[in-house]
């Protein structure tokens, strides 16, 4: 079905698409870190906690299973197979940090 199609353009298609929809998802159902702390703490609600916690525990489960049915190895993927490098981390949150200063939001705008 998608042999006229490259490897790395099938990856980035299917990437794109899952970025859009998960962006789109997000975004409907205001997925935001701050708005879901300032709703625990102004409006004592917990329901954007809760879709925080109910996404941690769904994705920590989801990888564990995969790796434990053998269908995902975990030395393969990036974050354990390179070294911390402090620098880039607090590089990369000062970029993030100045996005969202100036975004005036969450990334999602929720």
């Amino acid at each position: 079905m998608f042999d006229y199609m490259s490897e790395p353009f099938l990856v980035a298609s299917f990437g794109l698409l899952g970025g859009i929809f998960l962006g789109l998802a997000a975004r409907i159902g205001r997925f935001c870190t701050l708005g879901a702390i300032e709703d625990l703490y102004y409006g004592e609600n917990t329901l954007r906690l809760q879709m925080w916690g109910i996404a941690i525990g769904v994705a920590v489960t989801g990888t564990f299973s995969l790796s434990a049915l053998g269908l995902l190895d975990l030395e393969l993927t990036l974050n354990l197979s390179r070294s911390w490098n402090p620098l880039a981390s607090i590089f990369g949150g000062l970029v993030f940090g100045y996005g969202m200063a100036l975004a005036g939001n969450c990334g999602y705008g929720a």
